[in-house]
């Protein structure tokens, strides 16, 4: 039946009734991707009427753009048969062809209306009372951010609803992904932050109408509330203090929100990412939710607090007066754009000097940036970065390959002018030095003094330095990283030999 409906999409789509279409115009990406589309929308016809005026496909970006979509229950059907949901505009924007190493999803759909007969009976009829027929939402989003190298995740959505509600969340993950190595395959997540944030638009003035008039004092409700949210929260498995403490959260924001009715927030800030053990969750809610760190409150819970302008003009202006704490609040936000508007060569000027120097803070900001964020100029510091440093290793190698070989040579250190061979007494030891340098982890990286090490260890018989000099070799992918390899390379051969003669290599080898 599918394979039936995808050869219905393609010989009927509308561009067939303009005349002949070719093979090359039927198998096009675009046409391929909107056949597939429209396919979908027959297998949801299966469970709901559906109709929309068009459907437009760019499949570069990975987007489907549907416009005035009409949704309802089946013609037949009695529950809810008055049910109504139109879409006016609902984009599906995926990760497009030039973003191979993310996944991502984002939904935007604009003026969304939903007749109030498609909810429950009392909070329809309740809706009804207060003069709302239908709900409109003139805007809601819902954006998915999946990094594969990382398997990091960032889920974040907005909604608001007219004259009700407006929600927003942001989630991050630090890992996400599903374990299927047992019978019952399960996600496995590692939380970084989460926060969530419902504003009041009126759906307040709604439900206030139904509640006891003792959980609306805000003399006695918050007292009320906060004794039957500990005694929860301990019989959920949390322990007492966090029990406690959590609970006079609660209560100190209901009475914060009874008194301004605006809106109620709630974050998770764990210090470091929390396996989020759904069995525990299930069993012992409370012994979960102690870890995540949770804080409640009636107003906006921000990450961090925003740059002053003096500071972020002094920052931006490259001021020598700058301690070192405000370079790394500085270099930090504006990086991330969180706290300033984002500026990452800016972030990364800051940040970078402050790496180099050591400061563990700036060099955990610096490795939590991806490798698109740096310009080439920035290699040569990296490198200095990087040593002692495995994390900042793997970003510079990720950086290495963006910028190309050619082009990280020549920001690469030079051969030694006079190179000591002080504690040279083994082959070992030779090897040892072209790896330190291949690798960047002890001294700052140099393929030329790599080289250098590798044909001195090779000549000894060694076949790391063979494979050290393969290793560099592989990493040239065109003719510019050749061309430029290629000089270095015999640069490396020529000052081997004439050291290898000099310091008569194979006489102190011999002795030791």
């Amino acid at each position: 039946m599918r394979h039936l409906a995808l050869i219905i999409c393609l010989i009927g789509s509308p561009a067939a009734a303009n005349g002949p279409v070719t093979w090359s115009e039927l198998l096009a990406p675009d046409r391929l991707m909107q056949s597939l589309a429209q396919s979908v929308t027959l297998t949801i016809r299966s469970f709901l009427d559906v109709t929309y005026t068009a459907l437009d496909v760019d499949i570069r970006r990975g987007a489907v753009t549907v416009r005035n979509i009409k949704a309802y229950p089946r013609i037949a059907a009695t529950d809810f048969a008055d049910c109504r949901v139109e879409i006016r505009r609902l984009e599906i924007n995926g990760a497009g062809l030039a973003s191979p190493e993310s996944i991502k999803l984002d939904l935007r759909a604009d003026d969304l209306r939903m007749s109030n007969t498609c909810l429950m009976p009392p909070v329809s009829e309740k809706l009804a009372e207060a003069g709302l027929p239908t709900l409109r939402m003139p805007r809601a989003v819902l954006q998915l951010n999946y990094h594969v190298p990382s398997a990091k995740t960032q889920i974040t959505g907005f909604a608001v609803a007219d004259d009700l509600a407006e929600l927003s969340f942001d989630v991050d993950l630090d890992y996400f992904w599903i374990d299927a190595s047992v019978p019952d395959p399960y996600p496995v997540i590692l939380l970084e932050r989460a926060e969530v944030t419902l504003r009041n638009l009126g759906i307040w003035e709604l439900l206030n109408e139904a509640m006891p008039d003792e959980a609306l004092n805000p003399e006695v409700a918050p007292a009320i509330l906060q004794l039957g949210a500990a005694q929860s929260l301990v019989e959920a498995g949390a322990n007492e203090p966090f029990a406690v403490a959590l609970s006079a959260q609660i209560a100190q924001a209901w009475s914060a929100f009874l008194l301004e009715p605006k809106m109620l927030a709630a974050a998770f800030e764990p210090k470091a990412p929390v396996f989020v053990d759904l069995v525990v969750f299930e069993d012992r809610p409370g012994e979960m939710l102690s870890q995540l760190a949770p804080t409640i409150s009636a107003t906006p819970i921000t990450r961090v607090s925003p740059l002053s302008v003096d500071l972020l003009r002094s920052a931006l202006s490259g001021s020598t007066n700058l301690s070192a704490e405000d370079r790394l609040k500085a270099g930090r936000q504006l990086a991330t754009g969180i706290g300033a508007p984002r500026n990452i060569e800016a972030g990364i000027k800051l940040l970078l000097p402050l790496a180099v120097r050591g400061d563990e803070d700036a060099l955990e900001a610096i490795a939590a940036l991806r490798a698109d964020a740096f310009r080439a100029e920035d290699y040569a510091k990296m490198t200095e970065v990087a040593v002692g440093k495995p994390d900042v290793v793997a970003l510079l190698d990720d950086l290495e390959a963006r910028i190309g070989l050619a082009t990280a040579i020549t920001f690469q250190a030079d051969f030694e002018l006079n190179p000591s061979f002080d504690g040279i007494a083994t082959v070992q030891d030779l090897r040892s030095r072209a790896l330190d340098h291949l690798e960047g982890s002890r001294v700052p990286r140099s393929f030329a003094r790599a080289a250098y090490w590798a044909y001195l260890a090779a000549a000894a018989g060694d076949f790391v330095g063979q494979d050290v000099l393969a290793d560099i070799e592989g990493r040239t992918v065109n003719e510019q990283d050749k061309v430029a390899w290629e000089a270095v390379d015999r640069a490396a051969a020529s000052r081997a030999l004439k050291d290898w003669i000099a310091a008569d290599l194979p006489a102190r080898l011999k002795s030791q």
